[in-house]
């Protein structure tokens, strides 16, 4: 082989592949575009002209601790913590 021969074979595999890598940057392009449009009620892009909603801050302890107090709150009174439950009659003076 000549060296012509090889320069033209390169030269052919480079726009081989340079074709090949524009074929599929374009369907990737035309992909997300069309998956854009699909959903473009769903996807939320940030902006600088929108207001940002705010977020309430919680105040008191964490998660942990609020659960475990909902937990001990939900439970009923024992006879033994000095409560009147509503089946004892009051006490007769």
């Amino acid at each position: 082989m000549s060296i012509l021969t090889k320069r033209q074979s390169a030269q052919a595999t480079n726009v081989t592949i340079a074709v090949v890598v524009a074929v599929f940057l374009t369907l990737f392009v035309v992909c997300v575009i069309a998956f854009m449009y699909r959903y473009r009620y769903s996807i939320r892009i940030r902006g600088g002209r929108k207001k940002r909603r705010h977020r309430r801050r919680r105040r008191g302890g964490s998660k942990s601790s609020k659960s475990f107090k909902s937990s001990s709150d939900s439970a009923p009174p024992t006879p033994g913590d000095g409560a009147p439950g509503p089946s004892e009659p009051p006490p007769a003076a």
